[in-house]
């Protein structure tokens, strides 16, 4: 016990180490304007057009036209504010609806999983465990935590508990395996570019671990050479590894459902990417749109380590790499993630909603039973 608290405390604290190196690399206040002579100032921008920015200096009240001409190439650097007081509000709006247009794909992938193994469940109940879940992420550590609490919900008072848990679980890694497929997809473009040599890597080996996992847990042969049933009769809970592994093993029979479910999977990236795009535009991000096909994946990826609650932390250190990469701002690229949660907040309430009128009826039902005898 002592020991998985104190591993808890380290990964928050690493989780809160990389959120506050963050903050130390951007803009939080201050513009900074790079002239092409290598002079970098620091001030308020206070209006911007394609000829001249007018600026004030950090500390000072005088305020000062600065010609474009006498700026080096990406050398304006807008801070956290500046980027947010210039937001498009109409396509952030646009961009709040892409995301719960892919969410609202997640619930039917789901509903394919678990109807594919006998256990279909009604599209409103999937719903709202679905929001549930996204709800308990923003609280539980990495951008998956909430699956654990709509496992759980998903499987009260059933009989096949141990698959219907499975099944979340199944959907949730259909789910990072695709965002992999699209990253490399879109990497595949970029194969001759430095910049992207570390990125391609990095997917090449999560590719590369899924294919292999997949292969040995899934062949009975390649199962039998690495000795995998064996391993599990020696492994403590034997039984309970065992039923989970059985559950698991099952979608090997169901490929047309799994194969449904990964094309589901590039529609929800659809929507995250334009979503991604849509406040990107919004931010007036100096990043191509295609750049999106890249970076809503990838983040979405480091997203899932579960250090902080929603992979805080994590998600603004990796859109600020990958805006970046591209020559653009780092401190655009946390905005964007900051606007990313926010977006992800509005939509999870929902699911509070839901947990609150569940846990009211479970109240209810229990208060109903206790009474019954007395009638």
């Amino acid at each position: 016990m002592i020991r998985r608290h104190l591993w808890l405390v380290a990964r928050l604290l690493l989780g809160v180490a990389c959120f506050v190196y963050i903050l130390s690399k951007v803009h939080l206040v201050h513009d900074s304007i790079t002239l092409r002579t290598k002079e970098e100032i620091s001030g308020r921008i206070v209006s911007e057009t394609k000829d001249a920015v007018t600026f004030r200096r950090e500390g000072s009240t005088e305020i000062e036209t600065i010609p474009t001409s006498e700026i080096a190439d990406g050398g304006i650097v807008k801070s956290i504010p500046t980027l947010l007081k210039a937001l498009s509000p109409i396509l952030f709006l646009l961009s709040l609806a892409a995301l719960g247009a892919g969410w609202l794909v997640t619930v039917i992938r789901w509903q394919i999983l678990t109807a594919a193994r006998g256990m279909p469940i009604p599209f409103g109940l999937a719903y709202r465990l679905t929001y549930i879940g996204f709800f308990f992420s923003n609280v539980l550590p990495g951008a998956t935590g909430g699956d654990v609490v709509k496992a759980v919900m998903a499987a009260k008072g059933r009989s096949d508990k141990t698959d219907m848990v499975v099944s979340v679980f199944v959907d949730r890694i259909i789910g990072l395996v695709a965002m992999a497929i699209l990253a490399g997809i879109a990497l595949l473009f970029h194969l001759g570019d430095p910049r992207f040599r570390a990125l391609i890597l990095a997917v090449v080996w999560i590719l590369g671990v899924s294919l292999v996992g997949a292969a040995i847990f899934f062949s009975r042969r390649l199962r039998r050479v690495f000795f995998l049933d064996r391993l599990l009769e020696k492994l403590p809970a034997k039984r309970l590894l065992q039923d989970v592994d059985r559950a698991f093993f099952l979608y090997r029979y169901h490929k047309g459902a799994v194969f449904a479910a990964f094309g589901l999977s590039f529609l929800n990236l659809f929507f995250l990417t334009t979503n991604n795009a849509l406040i990107g535009l919004a931010l007036n991000a100096d990043v191509p749109l295609y750049h999106y096909l890249i970076f809503a994946p990838i983040a979405s990826i480091v997203t899932a380590i579960p250090l902080l609650p929603a992979g805080w932390g994590l998600g603004e250190m990796a859109y600020s790499y990958l805006f970046k990469t591209v020559g653009a701002s780092g401190t655009t690229g946390v905005t964007l993630s900051v606007l990313y949660r926010i977006s992800t907040v509005a939509w999870s309430l929902l699911g509070g909603i839901f947990f609150m009128i569940e846990k009211r009826h479970d109240a209810g039902s229990a208060s109903g039973k206790v009474a019954a005898p007395s009638s």
